[in-house]
């Protein structure tokens, strides 16, 4: 019987977790996988209902919907962040990789939010920041950012998919 004794093995594998680290923290970082994530979330928020709308909001979503192109999942009689579908293509461009902790980050952007149509000439006094429209839904009740289990079991797969594929 020989016995070989492998010198030096502490360091090669040292070097391979450290490796492994790495490729970890870049798949965190893909774009691909944060666009991903972003739809996940988008998606999740598309189908949620947060309520009725108020008389007054009705009556402005009659009036303006006939001039603005609205989302696919847009319902007037239904709450849920979609009215033209920005805001939610912002927050799902706007998915922030924290590899050191192994998380994401979605909150809405400090990009601004165009506009709406008018019969004549586009409506209101300026533009509003994302994140600023996000304050003022949360301080009306509306936590659209509420991500749901089925959303969370969604994105938990599409990760673990990813680092199946890093380890095979």
């Amino acid at each position: 019987m020989a016995t070989l004794k492998v010198k030096n093995l502490k360091n090669v594998e040292r070097a391979i977790t450290r490796n492994l680290r790495v490729k970890v923290n870049k798949i965190f970082r893909d774009k691909s996988l944060r666009s991903d994530i972003g739809d996940i979330v988008a998606a999740d928020i598309k189908k949620q209902s947060l309520g009725t709308p108020a008389p007054a909001t009705l009556r402005w979503r009659k009036l303006y919907q006939q001039y603005n192109k609205t989302d696919p999942k847009y319902k007037q009689n239904k709450i849920n962040i979609t009215f033209t579908g920005e805001l939610l293509k912002d927050l799902s461009n706007n998915v922030k990789a924290i590899p050191t902790k192994k998380s994401f980050e979605i909150k809405q952007s400090e990009k601004l939010h165009k506009k709406y149509k008018g019969k004549s000439k586009l409506i209101g006094k300026k533009r509003s920041k994302y994140s600023d429209i996000q304050d003022g839904l949360e301080s009306l009740g509306y936590d659209y950012l509420n991500i749901r289990d089925k959303a969370k079991s969604d994105i938990t797969k599409k990760v673990r998919q990813r680092l199946f594929e890093l380890l095979t």
